[in-house]
């Protein structure tokens, strides 16, 4: 019994590094996934203010 209780414990162990290894994973995915989330909404806020600007500009040249 030694022995099969030896590989079950070595089991165990490598499905726990296994859903270590995907948490860190997902983790680092998530993390990204929320940066590029930042960035993309800075891109657009910077796009709206942008377009925003030559509105009013092109408006008050029209007057």
């Amino acid at each position: 019994m030694g022995k099969l209780e030896d590989a079950g414990r070595k089991i165990d162990d490598a499905f726990k590094k296994v859903a270590d290894k995907t948490r860190e994973g997902v983790s680092i995915a998530s993390e990204k996934t929320k940066e590029g989330i930042s960035k993309a909404s800075e891109k657009t806020r910077e796009a709206v203010e942008k377009a925003d600007r030559a509105i009013q500009d092109k408006a008050g040249r029209q007057k």
